[in-house]
């Protein structure tokens, strides 16, 4: 008799995961999409638990979502603003 063992992982299973440090303790571990509600900048360290290191933010793929989305919103309430002036 045979037996046919099939393993499913979940989309969560392969997901990154990262953890942040105070200054006295680490805290975590966060998903990507998590880590916006703490501002963090391209500088700031990361624990990535698959590379198992402190690595800067601004270096991780997944994480560079954080920053466009800073990037873009800035340029385009510079661009609101720019039009508003005009109309002055």
């Amino acid at each position: 008799m045979l037996f046919l063992f099939v393993v499913i992982f979940t989309e969560t299973y392969h997901m990154k995961q990262f953890y942040l440090h105070d200054g006295r303790h680490k805290h975590g571990p966060y998903l990507p999409e998590e880590l916006h509600q703490f501002q963090i900048t391209k500088q700031t360290s990361v624990f990535a638990v698959d590379a198992n290191r402190w690595i800067n933010a601004g270096e991780v793929h997944e994480l560079n979502i954080l920053f466009q989305e800073k990037t873009a919103n800035f340029n385009s309430l510079k661009r609101i603003v720019s039009l508003w002036n005009k109309k002055k």
